[in-house]
């Protein structure tokens, strides 16, 4: 499995287009403290991340509980003009991780 660039990444709220670099967004169940790292980025539930410019393609991000520590690897995919939305939730002490991609 490949990874994400570890630098370059910068949070945005802007609207996609076609010709833009790949996207990764995080959702999360609200009272779980959970966060997504891609590329160096760190985001909260609500937060997008947009690949550096020269980037064609997103594989991986990495989903942290914020208590214990653990790590969820997931594979998001994603290449130009195209959003991958990771959905977390906690349920019984399980994570779920659910991925959904979208064009622009």
């Amino acid at each position: 499995m490949g990874c994400a660039p570890r630098s370059g990444w910068v949070r945005t709220d802007q609207v996609c287009q076609p010709a833009d670099p790949p996207r990764v967004c995080f959702e999360a169940d609200p009272d779980a403290p959970l966060t997504l790292r891609v590329g160096g980025a760190t985001l909260v539930p609500g937060e997008c991340a947009e690949a550096p410019k020269d980037r064609r393609a997103v594989l991986s991000a990495i989903v942290v509980d914020g208590r214990s520590g653990d790590e969820h690897r997931v594979r998001v995919g994603g290449g130009r003009g195209r959003t991958a939305t990771v959905t977390a939730r906690e349920d019984e002490g399980e994570l779920d991780v659910e991925v959904r991609r979208s064009g622009c």
